[in-house]
């Protein structure tokens, strides 16, 4: 080594290095000759005698081509003394004996076995896998014969190196992206987080900001499953007591607002005791594009041969990803008995995440989309909502990912419509997530807008898609997008370049039970149950306090509920220099605060904010 070239290996580094080693005990001898050794047996032990020591293993150069040394091992004929094949000047190859040599060396005088688990040493096949598109072939720069390449070429080819890395989820996961590590990592973080029995756990807002939408698992080569990981850790953490609170706390009272009586409905048609088909929207839907839920089960109802009744709620997907599985038992228990009483008719089911909700967790359902349906109908296509040729970026929702009759579908009812789809780089069996799915909106909002920030940037056109939610994130986000069903009952959104209304939280509620409201009253004649006490009051909310409230993900439902209990308790602060109010109410395990002022016609609202801690009162 110091003979080589000292300005591509400087004497000194081969100093620090030798320093390094004499550190940990390491002795070293220049200009030594190994002499004549002598083999002695000693309690049934091997021993070799070089001068006045003895030694019970001994590593010798590559002295002999003829020397027979075992490929694995590195053991010469004789037990005890191990040795090397690479020849000098080869470093490499000579580092990588000495090394296995080592390991065999520190085996024998253990006396276990030098073969067992030593099948990845040296050259094999492993599951890394480095996509080489786009890489052109180019020629090595390394002599092949006996003189020594220089300089330069060991340059040229030192900038042939392609950086190999299995990192192809991360391509397309933003998740992965954004804490820019591996899954195989991350599965590591998650065992360690889950595992300890006391102080911090740094990963639960990693483990929270998954999608759990399995794309990762779709482009991996080796289609590692990465998300039932995250999903399996979320439900152990709420087993044992380690998910926080406030983690999906916003989605999953969404959740139970939609199984409420504010919106749960499970009808049959009049004058019927059961239906063999019923439409179920889900709850996302209704939320955003309440017209189209009339529509839809009106045009089923003509479409149909059999009777079709509706059935409102939750498909409990919510529950599902948050890994709170007694929620969603409870929630999978109360589906199946409003279906029981619809009759167990087959289902049509307009949202992608409801229909494999249902086929991976409700064997007893029959289910169909409601898409194959709609592309095949004529009844719903006309002149008048025909487009001239609109080009349209298609995005197809997660959930569609093993869907291929729907995504066809959607595709078949776009073109019929007149639109000019392109297609995304993740489509189809490597659709992607928009960040609704696995709550992470909710678990993590900075995470959320990058992943919504990354889709709307893969195409410049206005994005179709037929998930509410992938539509309504992207418009979030200032992404012209629309759901397929508002160009084919409102064809006048494109026609006037006009974009479809994105509610805020509060308005979903209200959609929500407006759409049940409207239902019952011109289906049954039926009205809505009385509405609670604190629901009769009026707020007064100008547009930054609204969007205040969306950031913060805080309801009228949760002001008034406020407003309501410092009423009827008494308890409320008043700021003596401005005159404003201020109480607090805990409806579950989020404590809200509201800023008022009481006016003849409701109450002016200045400033919201809730926290999750405990406030203890004093007498």
């Amino acid at each position: 080594m110091r003979a080589f070239n000292e300005e591509i290996l400087p004497s000194a580094e081969i100093e620090n290095a030798i320093r390094l080693l004499e550190k940990i005990g390491v002795k070293i001898q220049t200009g030594f000759k190994l002499p004549q050794f002598e083999e002695l047996s000693h309690n049934d032990s091997r021993l070799f005698r070089i001068g006045d020591s003895e030694f019970q293993c001994i590593y010798l150069p590559h002295l002999s081509e003829e020397l027979s040394i075992d490929p694995i091992t590195r053991m010469t004929v004789t037990e005890g003394i191990f040795s090397g094949s690479a020849p000098v000047g080869h470093w490499v190859d000579q580092m990588s004996d000495g090394r296995r040599a080592a390991i065999s060396m520190d085996r024998y005088l253990q006396k276990v076995s030098l073969t067992a688990s030593r099948e990845n040493e040296g050259a094999y096949e492993c599951r890394l896998f480095t996509s080489l598109k786009g890489i052109q072939p180019s020629q090595s720069f390394i002599s092949t014969d006996s003189k020594r390449t220089d300089q330069a070429d060991i340059i040229k080819e030192a900038a042939r190196c392609i950086q190999c890395q299995c990192m192809e989820c991360a391509k397309g996961c933003e998740l992965i992206r954004h804490y820019q590590d591996s899954p195989r990592t991350y599965v590591r973080q998650i065992y360690n987080n889950i595992s300890i029995c006391t102080g911090l756990r740094q990963k639960n807002k990693m483990i929270n900001s998954c999608s759990i939408c399995g794309q990762c698992e779709a482009i991996c080569p080796n289609h590692i499953p990465f998300q039932k990981v995250v999903q399996e850790a979320r439900e152990t953490m709420v087993a044992t007591k380690k998910m926080p609170p406030s983690a999906f706390d916003f989605a999953l009272r969404d959740m139970a607002f939609s199984n409420s009586e504010k919106f749960r409905l499970a009808k049959v048609p009049v004058d019927s005791k059961a239906c063999k088909y019923a439409f179920f929207p889900g709850c996302q839907l209704p939320a955003s594009n309440p017209s189209s839920i009339e529509t839809i089960f009106s045009w089923l109802q003509n479409e149909m041969e059999e009777p079709v009744g509706i059935l409102l709620r939750c498909c409990g997907a919510i529950a599902d990803w948050a890994g709170e599985k007694e929620k969603f038992n409870q929630a999978r228990s109360e589906l199946l008995s409003d279906w029981e009483v619809l009759g167990k008719p087959e289902l049509i089911v307009s949202c992608p995440t409801c229909l494999k909700m249902f086929r991976e967790n409700y064997p007893e359902i029959n289910v169909r989309s409601i898409w194959p349906l709609m592309a095949k109908s004529d009844s719903l296509l006309n002149g008048k909502n025909r487009l001239n040729s609109i080009k349209m970026a298609i995005h197809d929702p997660c959930a569609s990912r093993d869907q291929p009759d729907m995504q066809e579908a959607v595709r078949s009812l776009a073109m019929k419509l007149g639109i000019e789809l392109e297609e995304l780089p993740y489509n189809r069996e490597l659709a992607t997530c928009c960040s609704y799915g696995g709550n992470v909106w909710n678990s993590n909002p900075s995470l959320s807008r990058d992943t919504n920030e990354a889709r709307i940037s893969q195409n410049q056109s206005d994005y179709l898609t037929y998930c509410i939610m992938c539509r309504d994130f992207f418009l979030r986000s200032g992404k012209p997008a629309y759901h397929i069903l508002d160009i084919l009952f409102d064809p006048k959104l494109m026609i006037e370049h006009r974009l479809p209304i994105r509610p805020d939280y509060s308005m979903r509620h209200e959609n929500r039970t407006r759409v049940k409201r409207h239902l019952l009253k011109q289906y049954w004649r039926e009205e809505m149950p009385e509405e609670a006490p604190y629901e009769d009051i009026q707020l007064i909310l100008n547009d930054p306090i609204r969007k205040l409230m969306e950031d913060r993900m805080i309801l009228e439902e949760d002001i008034r509920q406020v407003l309501y209990y410092a009423k009827e308790s008494g308890r409320a602060m008043i700021n003596q220099e401005t005159g404003h109010y201020l109480a607090h109410f805990k409806p579950s395990c989020v404590t809200y605060w509201v800023e008022y002022l009481p006016k003849e016609d409701g109450f002016e609202v200045f400033n919201v904010y809730s926290h999750r801690m405990v406030v203890e009162e004093g007498n």
